[in-house]
């Protein structure tokens, strides 16, 4: 029962609905507004204005006509910060764990040739991985790694990239990242459990060393809608 003595009616039923929906798997139907209003004795209006703030937070989504529903996983990624995709998942309150595809050597994509600074056929490390919040597949990545910095590279599981490198005597002091809006091909459906042609945010990430050498491009594809971009801008 809500009670009408601590806070708000609304900031009360807000947090009703947070214990409600804390158990629930992601895209579950919520109670509609009027079930709401009618268990508590409040308006709808009330109701509204609760799952309102939700929807801000984004733990929960609408769609018009059908109700609202629990909101998928999503990462806050701050550009600020070059701690990965782990390290983001954790500060989210979720489980991160890595499953590695595939750790093999191969030529260099044309478009990545010219920022790592090597020759079109200079071999380089492929490393494949999938990233999972709480068991759910979040993120697809490869990265591309020149042999010629790090002939051997070892990866321990569930160990991140910059991780690894570190551990090759290989400081990453600087990246720089670009992201853009892409469909889902064959590869990124199959491991991220989504249809061919789904929308998709590929970001695409240059890692350096201190003295300005590129170390690493990584390419990460993650579905839209797991994925905030939070960017502060000094004015």
């Amino acid at each position: 029962m809500i009670r009408r003595t601590d806070g708000t009616l609304y900031h009360q039923i807000k947090q009703w609905l947070r214990g409600e929906i804390e158990h629930l798997p992601p895209d579950a139907p919520i109670p509609s507004e009027l079930s709401i209003a009618k268990q508590f004795g409040v308006s709808r209006g009330t109701v509204r204005q609760a799952i309102a703030d939700l929807v801000h937070e984004q733990l929960i989504y609408r769609i018009q006509g059908k109700g609202s529903f629990k909101s998928p996983v999503a990462v806050n990624h701050t550009s600020a910060h070059m701690d990965g995709l782990t390290r983001q998942l954790m500060d989210c309150g979720l489980q991160p764990s890595i499953t590695d595809i595939a750790l093999d050597t191969a030529v260099l994509p044309e478009p990545y040739v010219e920022p790592l600074q090597l020759a079109a056929d200079a071999p380089v490390w492929r490393l494949q991985r999938v990233w999972r919040a709480s068991g759910r597949p979040i993120s697809l990545g490869v990265a591309y790694i020149p042999q010629g910095a790090v002939p051997g590279l070892h990866i321990e599981a569930g160990q991140s990239l910059l991780q690894a490198l570190s551990a090759q005597g290989i400081t990453i002091a600087r990246a720089e990242s670009y992201s853009r809006a892409v469909l889902a091909d064959a590869l990124c459906a199959e491991q991220l459990q989504v249809p061919v042609g789904a929308a998709i945010l590929q970001m695409t990430y240059y890692g350096y060393t201190a003295d300005g050498r590129p170390a690493f491009v990584e390419m990460t594809r993650t579905v839209g809608e797991h994925y905030v971009l939070h960017v502060t801008q000094q004015l």
